[in-house]
């Protein structure tokens, strides 16, 4: 009866077309050839897919798995429901149910999957018989346990085996009876669902006869309004052909009639009204269009040909005035060109004079100031009239252009006034090289002119100085010549050396070597120059070493300072070395006091800083001569980076030592805090190991009113003390340091 009820909630549960949950199913039907032998079989439940159940074929179909399983929406909508292929969510598929059951659909699969419903394709669930248990062990030792003989517990045991098997055939009847109800209800339902499917088709086969003879009728209407309307639009269309047709022709006489000239527009005048009155009345709808349209367009050409005659008429009229006009101006460039001529002329004679004015100066011929000063008044004024004349002509190219080359001007005109332009170019440019010829011919001439000067005058100063007027300077006569004229003095070595490579053996120096004789007084006025200078050089150097040996004692004074201060900042930053890691092993009073220590060594350091930088000042400040000024400057420098380095090292030394002090500070109250507590608490053990009041133990450290520093530390070394526990040191009592 369990089981019964157990086969009913799952037969309730199941949807009418799900076969519900069954483990083992069977596929039956199937009319497709090659599909029906692959799906038709006993299928067992294998796996689960998107939530589903999924069934594998007991046995495979040339080598391959045959699976029955669900697809959801993943891949759209149309790949969604129940599926047959040889492995889940392959490409190969042999049937297809679109349902979305959660067990696979009874009926209504496609087969193949893209093909029609298979009314015969039918899946079933195959119930499996549950397995006995045997009780045979159990009612053994049963009957054992009663004492029963052995016969006796055979004979049981066939009884009850007996029974067992005859409920199991039973059984057995039963389910084949309940299997056989079931598949006549299946066939029944099938059956049943088939006639509704027969009855549906008949009907919408009829349906679909009846729209079809619909369609059928309303084609054939339509072919015929079809038919109908071709006709009618033929007949338009050649209508407006011909229409078409009637208004090109006019169009392209028109056009024609529009392009004429003078010479062909009454031909062609006459070709279009023929054409016109031909085809107006075959224009049709067009007729008004293409009337007015013509009208218009024999008007245009009508203007037209009035236009290019009146147009012809000016031009004609335009080409005489020209032509009359060339003429004139022909003339008067004719007349402009005869006044250029003689301006040409005029610059070329005004340039002939130039030149012959400039002769004097470059035919190579002696010339006096006075003549070169006539020469060169005669040059500037035939130079201005050339100028004069050239830029007369030059104004009148400007004044007149436009009339010396008017449109149509003869060739022949043209080439006579290049010509004399030709020439005004000529004219500048030998004008231009005469006044480049006064320039050098000047110079050449004064250059003469004061080489003729100096040439007398040194026959003057011969003359002067040779008192015998033998022609000769003798070497007394030279002596006073150098003295004369140059205020020096020849030495004697050097007088007669001069005089004996002058003289070349004569009686003394002739005229024409007194500019050697000149240049060689002067060789020896510098030598003599030289040998002052000399003596002025050797005396400064030894000033300047002297000076230099001075600032170099200065110099080394300021070193001294400056070891001295390196020697102070060694101290000071070896005092400061360290200073943090022997803190951590010194008390507060320690601490402070190696602050002290190294402070005092900074400030040392420091002095002796401040003291080089006194020292190196005091040198700089020296007012020196500019050869020692590198010299001062070097020493300083060398001092000033030698200091530059100790102040970085007295700052870290400063820092480490504040950072000592600030450290000693803050242990110095914690020590006092902690000895604070230490020495209250030996205050009140004592009081109370003694028993003492408040003014007991004042008196205990003094009988006066006041308590001096030795009498606090003897009462602390003196009083009563806690004792010590089991393993523990005793404590110190504080010293007389720590209080």
């Amino acid at each position: 009866q369990q089981q019964q009820m157990q086969q009913q909630q799952q037969m309730q549960q199941v949807p009418a077309d799900g076969v519900g949950n069954e483990h083992y199913i069977m596929v039956s039907g199937c009319t497709h050839g090659t599909v029906g032998a692959i799906v038709r079989g006993s299928f067992t439940l294998a796996a689960e897919n998107h939530g589903k159940p999924a069934y594998r074929k007991d046995s495979q179909v040339n080598g391959l798995d045959v699976m029955l399983y669900f697809w959801d929406e993943r891949d759209g909508p149309n790949f969604c429901g129940w599926w047959f292929g040889p492995k889940i969510g392959g490409d190969q598929v042999w049937a297809y149910h679109p349902s979305k059951t959660q067990t696979p659909p009874k009926t209504g699969w496609k087969v193949p999957y893209d093909g029609p419903v298979d009314s015969t394709f039918v899946i079933s669930g195959k119930a499996a018989a549950a397995p006995q248990q045997g009780m045979y062990g159990q009612q053994a030792g049963m009957y054992q346990q009663q004492g029963m003989s052995q016969q006796q517990m055979m004979y049981q045991q066939q009884q009850q085996q007996q029974a067992q098997q005859a409920q199991q055939q039973q059984q057995q009847n039963q389910w084949q009876q309940q299997q056989q109800q079931r598949q006549q209800a299946q066939q029944q339902a099938f059956q049943q669902q088939q006639a509704m499917k027969q009855q549906q088709m008949q009907e919408q086969q009829r349906m679909q006869r009846e729209r079809m003879e619909l369609v059928k009728k309303q084609q054939e209407e339509l072919r015929a309004k079809q038919e109908e309307n071709k006709k009618r639009q033929a007949e338009e269309l050649e209508k407006k052909r011909k229409e078409q047709q009637a208004v090109t022709q006019i169009r392209v006489k028109l056009t024609k009639l529009k392009n004429s000239s003078p010479e062909n527009y009454e031909a062609n005048k006459k070709e279009y009204d023929e054409v016109y009155e031909k085809e107006i009345a075959n224009c049709g709808s067009q007729q008004a269009a293409i009337t007015t349209e013509a009208e218009k367009a024999v008007e245009m050409a009508k203007k037209k040909i009035e236009d290019i005659e009146e147009r012809k008429r000016k031009a004609e009229q335009a080409k005489i005035e020209a032509e009359e006009k060339r003429k004139a101006s022909q003339a008067l460039a004719e007349e402009r060109s005869a006044e250029l001529e003689k301006l040409v002329e005029k610059a070329e004679a005004a340039k002939d004079k130039l030149k012959k004015a400039v002769e004097p100066l470059t035919d190579g011929s002696d010339m006096t100031d006075k003549k070169l000063t006539a020469t060169i008044k005669a040059v500037e004024t035939s130079t201005e009239g050339s100028d004069k004349a050239v830029k007369a002509v030059a104004e009148f190219l400007t004044t007149k252009g436009a009339e010396l080359n008017p449109v149509g001007l003869s060739a022949e005109t043209r080439q006579a006034i290049q010509k004399l332009r030709q020439r005004l170019e000529a004219v500048r440019r030998e004008a231009a090289t005469e006044s480049k010829k006064v320039s050098s011919g000047k110079e050449v001439a004064e250059k003469k002119i004061a080489a003729k000067l100096i040439t007398t005058k040194m026959d003057a100063t011969f003359a002067k100085y040779d008192k015998d007027k033998d022609g000769f300077l003798s070497s007394k006569e030279v002596l006073a010549y150098a003295k004369g004229e140059f205020k020096f003095t020849v030495p004697t070595d050097m007088l007669n050396g001069m005089v004996k490579n002058l003289s070349g053996g004569a009686k003394g120096v002739k005229k024409d070597l007194l500019q050697r004789l000149k240049v060689q007084v002067g060789i020896s006025r510098e030598q003599a120059r030289d040998v002052a200078r000399k003596a002025e050089r050797l005396e400064n150097e030894k000033r300047i070493a002297e000076l230099k040996q001075e600032l170099q004692v200065k110099i080394d004074a300021a070193t001294k300072t400056v070891e001295e201060a390196e020697g102070l900042t060694a101290t000071a930053e070896k005092e400061g070395f360290g200073l943090v890691l022997k803190a951590k092993t010194l008390t507060s009073v320690a601490m402070l006091a190696l602050a002290d220590e190294t402070e005092a060594a900074i400030k040392k350091a420091k002095d002796g800083t401040a003291k080089s930088k006194e020292a190196m000042a005091g040198v700089a400040a020296e007012d020196v001569d500019l050869e020692l000024k590198s010299f001062v400057t070097a020493g300083v420098k060398r001092l000033e980076v030698r200091l530059s380095k100790l102040d970085p090292k007295l700052t870290t030394a400063t820092s480490s030592t504040t950072k000592l002090r600030a450290d000693g500070k803050k242990k110095d109250a914690a020590e006092v805090a902690v000895l604070e507590k230490k020495a209250l608490a030996m205050i009140k053990f004592h009081q109370g190991a003694k028993n003492l009041k408040n003014e007991d133990v004042v008196a205990a450290f003094s009988k006066k009113d006041t308590i001096t520093d030795k009498q606090f530390a003897a009462f602390f070394a003196k009083c009563e003390k806690e004792p010590t526990k089991d393993g523990e040191e005793e404590k110190p009592a504080p010293s007389a340091e720590d209080l």
